[in-house]
């Protein structure tokens, strides 16, 4: 909030003559107000500023901004990651320090309300945050610059092959495998009695694949067969349907 008062003095000389000075004054009333931006910091703090000036020929009659240093700037700790297959970030605020730590924070990414936790984001964006106590944090960030950490694509196994030689899904395909985070998974397939008829390490969907044969390179019947997946100290498991055709 702001207000307005407007001072009149009167002042005298005696080479000038009599002359007014009008000397207005702005209170400034509110919470502080902190700010980020790349390269360089603004703030203000709660209190009253009055501002004025006077100017003529002979005099320059000014008042200063008085701020007080008692309260902090916020501070952000973010971390932040990068989807390898579609390249947006994810970013999780990991502290706000500074002002109130009780009060009430409304945290939004390039003007869209989020949460600590905030996926999908492009290389170059905006935080805001608020808080109940009238602070506030803006920056924007360069977040390939942040250095992040890469997030592995979920691997995605097709759960039918048809080994005909048509081009079509001839093999056992597990998007996203042939990825470089997910160098040297193995993979294990089994029958519906649990016994292993083919396995291979660094599948790749390319040099390395099911294609509905077994370890001796034999044709198996059509059914269904199950799956492990390891890689990343993770075991994934699930069915795939051959389809003889």
């Amino acid at each position: 909030m702001r207000l307005h008062t407007l001072i009149v003095w009167m002042i005298c000389s005696p080479l000038l003559g009599c002359c007014q000075l009008y000397l207005e004054r702005q209170a400034f009333v509110g919470a502080a107000m902190i700010g980020e931006w790349d390269g360089g910091d603004s703030d203000s703090s709660i209190g009253q500023a009055s501002t004025g000036q006077y100017v003529s020929a002979e005099y320059s009659v000014s008042q200063g901004f008085h701020q007080p240093t008692d309260l902090s700037p916020l501070q952000v700790e973010l971390k932040v990651w990068v989807n390898d297959c579609d390249k947006t970030y994810e970013v999780q605020i990991v502290s706000v320090v500074g002002c109130d730590p009780n009060a009430s924070k409304t945290i939004e990414w390039n003007s869209v309300n989020s949460g600590l936790l905030t996926k999908n984001l492009p290389s170059f964006s905006t935080l805001r945050i608020t808080t109940g106590d009238g602070c506030l944090f803006v920056r924007s960030y360069d977040l390939s610059a942040l250095n992040p950490l890469v997030l592995a694509c979920d691997l995605r196994p097709f759960n039918y092959l048809t080994p005909n030689g048509d081009g079509s899904n001839d093999y056992f395909h597990i998007e996203n495998i042939d990825r470089p985070n997910y160098q040297g998974a193995k993979v294990a397939i089994f029958n519906r009695w649990g016994q292993l008829i083919w396995e291979g390490k660094n599948y790749d969907n390319t040099t390395v694949r099911w294609s509905g044969k077994n370890t001796s390179g034999s044709d198996v019947p059509a059914g269904t067969y199950y799956y492990t997946i390891e890689v990343l100290g993770t075991k994934l498991t699930g069915y795939v349907e051959l389809m003889q055709q």
